[in-house]
């Protein structure tokens, strides 16, 4: 059998117990204007993509919600759109995540155009 690493990431470490969309786009009022639109955006271009499966505000066992995850081969990426909450919020936020997920977060600023490249990982 083929590994699928979205369906280990969904197995291993979402709380099934909370409403699970994926690909779908999720914002919140209780984040900024800035920081709804750079999800919106960065979501878009994954859709764009084939094969790309994401979750926006996927809720972890331990209690976290990154803004967004999504794979790209058998690698599961986490971007947090940053600057606006404060870096000690986003930084233990962060340091809840699973060890094997930590060297695959991607800190994107709401404030800076969006980087293509950033998006196209392979």
């Amino acid at each position: 059998m083929k590994f699928n690493p979205f369906k280990y990431l969904i197995d291993n470490y979402i709380d099934k117990h909370f409403r699970l969309d994926i690909g779908k786009i999720k914002i919140s009022k209780a984040d900024g204007y800035s920081h709804n639109v750079r999800v919106c955006e960065i979501c878009c271009k994954l859709i764009q993509e084939d094969n790309t499966n994401f979750i926006c505000q996927p809720r972890f066992k331990k209690g976290i919600r990154p803004d967004i995850v999504f794979n790209r081969g058998n690698i599961i990426y986490v971007i947090e759109v940053r600057n606006t909450e404060t870096d000690k919020r986003s930084m233990a936020k962060m340091k809840k995540l699973a060890k094997e997920l930590k060297n695959c977060v991607i800190y994107i600023d709401a404030n800076t155009p969006i980087e293509e490249e950033i998006i196209k990982i392979k």
